[in-house]
Order: structure tokens, then C-alpha cells, then sequence
């Protein structure tokens, strides 16, 4: 499975990454977003990262992983 492509790889190239384009040109050229917004945002994304993915996902998939 050490593979480039995965499952998931052309609908987040194809849907999410437009989507996100999108979302984020259309609040800034309506200036709808603070800098605060901004600098919120990017800590609540790297907070969930790091537990939510890293250390929950990862180490519970982990453990599964060990018993096969």
C-alpha cells in the first residue's frame, strides 16, 4: 500500500481542492474574514491534526495493525 494513488486521491483532487479554491477566494474578496479568523483557524487545523489524526486515528489504527 505504499502506493502515490490511493482511493481517496482524485476526489481530493477533484472536489475538495476546487471546493476549498472556491470557498477561500469567495471570503476573502467579500472581506469576510478577520486576521484573527485566520490565525484561529490555522491553530484549530494544526490542533486537530496533531490529536484528532496523529495521535487518536493513527494510534488506534495502529494497534489493529499489530494484531494481524
Amino acid at each position: 500500500m505504499k502506493r502515490f494513488y490511493n482511493a481517496g486521491l482524485c476526489a481530493v483532487l477533484f472536489g475538495h481542492v476546487p471546493i476549498m479554491i472556491a470557498y477561500i477566494r469567495y471570503v476573502t474578496t467579500h472581506n469576510m474574514l478577520t486576521g484573527w479568523d485566520w490565525v484561529s483557524g490555522i491553530v484549530i487545523m494544526t490542533v486537530w491534526y496533531i490529536v484528532g489524526v496523529r495521535l487518536i486515528i493513527n494510534k488506534a489504527f495502529e494497534d489493529i495493525a499489530l494484531v494481524r
